[in-house]
């Protein structure tokens, strides 16, 4: 009889270990498949993440381009006025004989005033940024090309400083404030430009952002999904922010 029971103890004994066995092995299989999949999730959010982050980033590539091709033209413009001046100026110098050097003035002020009239429909034209200090520039030297006691040569060198100066934006960023008029109403804005390619203004609460439309000739509101991008574009210019890629709605706005 002792030994039945002890049998019977055995086998309970071993069929409980195996049941305490198998229980562990599925528990260890579930934890397994579990993590599997977690890790498969976040293997697939990383890749979702890279490619959007992929996107954004082609993005802001062409957004850059976009800009530096603009004011690469404007700089090429200029830089061509500046060369064909020169050399017509170095094929006058070339020339002998007190006529000629008289003909020679009288052919390189002409040239001058077509270089102004150029400068002038430049920034008539362009993007309206700092306004009464690039007139009363074009002012100066409309009224130095008729002043008979300002020599050739200083004419040509305030021209050319004039042309530079108007370079020198097309590669440059910078923040002001101006008085603009958006949807018939006047309002006192932080101005962002961007080289000579793109003009933004951002309210001073800074929940209102919009740009100017060369088309237009007008200050537009831009969607409320540009104030973020901006707003950090004004703090980089002004220097409180470390410099990043920003995507910037430079050209036509689809809303």
């Amino acid at each position: 009889m002792r030994l039945i029971i002890l049998a019977v103890w055995a086998l309970a004994t071993f069929y409980s270990v195996e049941h305490t066995n198998a229980e562990s092995n599925a528990s260890a299989l579930v934890d397994t498949t579990s993590t599997t999949i977690e890790i498969n999730k976040r293997t697939q959010k990383e890749k979702e993440r890279w490619a959007l982050e992929k996107t954004e980033l082609v993005k802001q590539k062409n957004v850059l381009l976009n800009d530096f091709e603009e004011m690469t033209s404007t700089k090429v413009e200029l830089s061509a006025l500046i060369e064909k001046t020169n050399a017509t100026i170095a094929e006058f110098k070339n020339k002998s004989g007190a006529k000629t050097q008289g003909s020679s003035m009288v052919g390189i002020e002409a040239l001058l005033r077509n270089l102004i009239e150029r400068l002038e429909t430049h920034t008539t034209n362009g993007l309206p940024f700092l306004v009464k200090e690039r007139n009363a520039r074009l002012e100066l030297l409309r009224t130095l090309i008729d002043d008979r006691q300002t020599g050739t040569a200083e004419k040509y060198r305030r021209t050319i400083e004039a042309m530079l100066i108007e370079m020198e934006y097309a590669r440059t960023v910078e923040v002001y404030q101006q008085t603009i008029e958006v949807a018939g109403d006047q309002l006192t804005a932080n101005v962002l430009r961007i080289g000579s390619a793109a003009l933004f203004y951002q309210s001073p609460d800074g929940l209102q952002v919009g740009k100017y439309s060369e088309s237009g000739r007008n200050w537009e509101p831009l969607p409320p999904k540009y104030v973020s991008a901006i707003g950090r574009a004004i703090e980089i210019a002004q220097h409180q922010r470390a410099a990043e890629l920003i995507d910037l709605p430079i050209g036509r706005v689809v809303r």
